[in-house]
């Protein structure tokens, strides 16, 4: 409530402030004639705006906004009343409060202070001041108490609580009693009570929050039994420390609340809001929990990355297997995320909503060129098993068709157009086929696939009973290969190229054509490829029927050419020539690994025929051949030249742990060793065996094994040469192991076996057994008795002779670091075929 400045005395006289210093200079009259005090200068002037012409027309109104502080005053800058147009609980009328600022703006402070106190005077010092004399103020003034009922002023003996003695009566407490007297009737006299007016104030009472000192031992309110608990609040957010008094009002500076754990800090307290900023900002004890700016996490129970939305927390830090994100479609399973890459199987492996993605066929596109269509580079296509019959064209695009395994995903030719065509003009793209058969095709250029561009895989690819009928020329008609590639599995079988009626025509790779190319083959077969030209009307040509490659670098392991075959039938041929039924190289390296090259066959049986290996035909290209078996391939031509492997130009051939072996040349004409050296082709064959290699020409025979021709170059080491034969018995033919023929060819042979090559081993050329540890004895091999060759075993046995008598250089040992062992299983390689 608030208190009236005005003291009611004797007569209704109003006290001004000198009588108030009067009084605490000790004098305690009161000065007489003062009627009270007047305002003087108060011009009425009433604060209701009325006749004003609008607030924007006031004097020094700037047109601005003049009530800032919306409390209906104007600043004092525009011509208005308003001390602080920034404060709206300043201005003229306002509640003066105890803050020492100017509320109702009149230009004094703390004046008539709604929360003001009355404070009593106390002439004597004591702490109790007459009740009588009164002042109202903020703070307590110089000899001024806060209790009155001082009974003797002027006299500090005198005043509430004072002790008295029974030895003399006299009312020093200001009880209105004394000596024995005990008014109150509560059993005390009155100079043992502290209060003998009151009965329930007296020696060993209860003390109570009241102001009085109810059990007499001169502290007022000290020590009551209902005071309350107060907690130090030193950074006046309204929560204490845990340092609590016990006090009937409230100290300053304390707070009924307690449980601060901070309290140098306003923001934490049992009340704060806990945020991500290790503090406990509700001082529960725990940091961080259940903070208001904590981030969600998701668990990521498959460790992936990506998190299940189902599965949160709300965190600081992100706790131990969780993660930002809630992408994840399948937290149990870590390849499906959506940062995976989609792959064929049934299953939304990047997220994407779609089974296989969206470009599936049949599922999503209704065929594969309708997925390729609406594709982009770097898209997966996957395509379901069965039967498309189409013919799909790629252009420039980069992207995989993966179908779920060649044995069941078949795209048809019509007979007419090719399966699949890519031309890639960029010379940038990818390309990847998996999973695929393409069949049924026609065409000049690869009738199963066209592929030209920047590089290509293919994966788990069958390519087969592609054809080429048109007049013409017929180049790759299983695959037409311009680009880089890498295959894995990959069979390429039964296409066949047979050109219409024409008057010339040539043939190059029915199985596959590549030209200026790098490749990768792991796990190829090219098989059952025929090239026919039967109906050439003039001359026909047939250049690797399994394998032609223009200027191409090959790496290839665990390569098969078998059953490929190149024929001439008809009688209005004027000459047909074959080279390499299983494969032919024009420049360029091969480097084959784990091959197998058998079975190939060159028919070309008129006079005028020339065939030149129903094996390897390379001219000018690096040959490199190591654990390869090359066995059952078959020439029957007008002239036949080598059987097995024919190297030609500037070719530069390394055989090394190669077996050649039961490989026949028949001829009308002449016919030249299994293994053909010409132009100036260097060889050099280390490891190897040559193995009942037939030549049988109707004139001569040039070499069983080996013709080596006028500037070329051939050198034996650690090698077999047995039991190849000849025909002829011409006296200037034959030479069954090596023919050496024109001007000193170079031919060498150290550490080899030369055994029963009939009716004779060596022709122009010095015999070099006995000499640099060649031998002529039975190599004893494991088993050939009643096998076809493709049964043979021709590793040695314990007691042959050619066991540890190969070269004994410490770079010749065999595997178990012993001395060499002649033959195709002695050596650093002679292990893991």
């Amino acid at each position: 409530m608030r208190h009236a400045i005005l003291l009611l005395l004797s007569g209704c006289v109003w006290v001004t402030d000198a009588e108030v210093q009067a009084r605490l200079g000790g004098n305690d009259s009161l000065p007489t004639g003062d009627s009270g005090l007047t305002d003087t200068g108060d011009t009425g002037i009433d604060d209701t705006d009325t006749g004003e012409t609008g607030d924007t027309g006031e004097t020094g109104d700037t047109g601005a906004d003049c009530d800032v502080d919306h409390d209906g005053h104007d600043d004092v800058a525009c011509g208005g009343d308003d001390c602080d147009d920034g404060n709206a609980n300043r201005h003229p009328g306002a509640d003066e409060t105890c803050n020492e600022t100017d509320d109702d703006c009149d230009g004094s402070t703390d004046e008539d202070a709604v929360d003001d106190q009355v404070y009593y005077q106390d002439g004597d010092g004591d702490g109790f001041g007459d009740d009588s004399v009164t002042i109202e103020a903020c703070a307590l003034p110089e000899r001024y108490a806060e209790y009155g009922g001082d009974c003797d002023d002027g006299d500090a003996n005198y005043h509430p609580g004072a002790e008295e003695s029974c030895d003399e009566p006299v009312d020093y407490n200001c009880d209105g009693s004394s000596g024995s007297d005990d008014i109150d009737g509560d059993g005390v006299i009155a100079c043992e009570d502290c209060d003998d007016s009151n009965a329930d104030i007296l020696p060993g009472a209860e003390e109570v929050c009241n102001d009085l000192d109810d059990d007499c031992n001169g502290d007022i309110d000290v020590g009551a039994t209902d005071a309350d608990t107060w907690y130090p609040d030193g950074d006046s957010d309204g929560y204490g420390s845990d340092a609590a008094t016990r006090d009937c009002d409230r100290p300053a500076g304390h707070v009924e609340a307690s449980g601060d754990c901070d309290d140098a800090n306003a923001l934490v307290n049992p009340g704060g809001t806990e945020t991500c900023n290790d503090t406990d900002d509700d001082c529960n004890r725990t940091i961080d929990d259940n903070a208001s700016d904590a981030s969600t996490w998701y668990a990521d129970t498959d460790g992936d990355g990506y998190g299940n939305v189902a599965s949160t927390d709300q965190a600081c830090d992100q706790p131990t297997g969780h993660v930002a994100n809630d992408d994840d479609c399948d937290d149990g399973e870590g390849a499906i995320n959506p940062g995976a890459a989609e792959a064929c199987d049934a299953v939304d492996n990047d997220c994407d909503g779609y089974l296989d993605g969206p470009l599936a066929v049949p599922s999503e596109m209704a065929s594969i060129q309708a997925a390729v269509d609406a594709a982009l580079d770097g898209d997966l296509i996957c395509i379901a098993a069965g039967t498309y019959a189409e013919t799909v064209y790629l252009g420039d695009l980069s992207v995989t068709l993966e179908g779920e395994g060649s044995a069941t995903t078949i795209v048809q030719g019509d007979g007419v157009d090719r399966p699949l065509g890519w031309l890639d003009s960029t010379g940038s793209a990818e390309l990847a086929l998996r999973g695929l058969s393409f069949t049924g095709g026609e065409g000049v250029f690869g009738a199963g696939l066209y592929l030209e561009g920047g590089s290509v895989v293919l994966d788990d690819v069958v390519v087969s009973d592609n054809t080429c009928t048109a007049a013409g020329d017929c180049l790759g008609t299983g695959i037409y290969l311009l680009a880089d590639a890498e295959f894995t599995d990959v069979v390429i079988r039964d296409n066949v190229a047979e050109p219409a009626a024409v008057g010339t025509s040539y043939i190059y790779g029915v199985g596959i054509f590549a030209s200026s190319a790098d490749l990768t083959w792991t796990d190829v077969t090219i098989t059952g490829n025929v090239s026919e030209v039967g109906n050439v009307t003039s001359y026909g040509y047939a250049f690797g029927t399994g394998v032609s490659f223009s200027a191409v670098n090959l790496d290839a392991v665990n390569l098969e050419l078998t059953d490929n075959s190149a024929n001439r039938t008809g009688a209005t041929l004027y000459a047909a020539a074959a080279q390499g039924a299983a494969f032919s190289a024009d420049g360029g390296r091969i480097n084959i690994t784990a091959g197998v090259v058998a079975d190939n066959v060159v028919d070309y049986s008129a006079a005028t025929d020339t065939a030149s290996s129903a094996g390897f035909f390379v001219n000018d290209a690096t040959l490199d051949l190591a654990q390869t078996l090359i066995r059952d391939n078959s020439i029957d031509a007008g002239t036949s030249v080598g059987a097995a492997l024919y190297a030609y130009g500037a070719s530069d051939v390394t055989l090394t742990n190669v077996i050649i072996s039961h490989n026949t040349a028949s001829a009308l004409g002449s016919a030249y060793g299994a293994i053909t050296v010409y132009g100036s082709t260097t060889m050099e064959m280390v490891n190897s065996v040559a193995f009942r290699n037939e030549a049988s020409g109707t004139l001569y025979d040039y070499g069983g094994a080996f013709y080596v021709g006028s500037g070329t170059a051939l050198s034996l080491v650690n090698s077999i040469v047995a039991e190849n034969t000849c025909a002829t018995t011409l006296s200037d033919a034959c030479g069954a192991a090596i023919f050496a023929d024109g001007s000193a060819p170079s031919v060498s042979a150290s550490y080899s076996d030369f055994y029963a090559n009939t009716p004779d081993a060596f022709k122009g050329m010095v015999d070099p057994i006995g000499s640099s540890g060649n031998i002529d004895d039975d190599p004893a091999f494991y088993y050939t008795v009643g096998k076809a060759a493709s049964g043979w075993d021709l590793s040695l046995k314990s007691t042959s002779p050619c066991v540890n008598t190969g070269n004994p250089a410490a770079a010749y040992y065999d595997t178990d670091g012993s001395r060499n062992d002649m033959g195709a299983f002695g050596g650093p390689g002679g292990s893991g075929w």
